[in-house]
């Protein structure tokens, strides 16, 4: 067991001493990109002329009587399209 123990240990160690290696490497030794490659013009293709407006009605909120009953009122008339 003592054994086994010490062995993964060494092989915990061993992987630390990796991954702190190549931390290391990438911090200071990889060459460092300027990102002047990328494109980022891909959403200039849309213009305001290619949307509609959002038609918006909105509901007025009254609490009195005589709203709810045009409310009443307007459910019952037939809508013409």
């Amino acid at each position: 067991m003592k054994k086994l123990l010490k062995f993964l240990l060494f092989i915990v160690g061993v992987a630390a001493a990796i991954a702190a290696g190549v931390a290391i490497y990438k911090k200071f030794f990889e060459i460092d990109d300027d990102y002047d490659d990328d494109d980022f013009d891909d959403f200039d293709d849309y213009d305001d002329e290619d949307f509609e407006p959002v038609k918006r009605e909105y509901v007025p909120i009254t609490l009195d009587k005589e709203a709810k009953e045009d409310k009443a009122e307007a459910e019952a008339e037939p809508v013409a399209e």
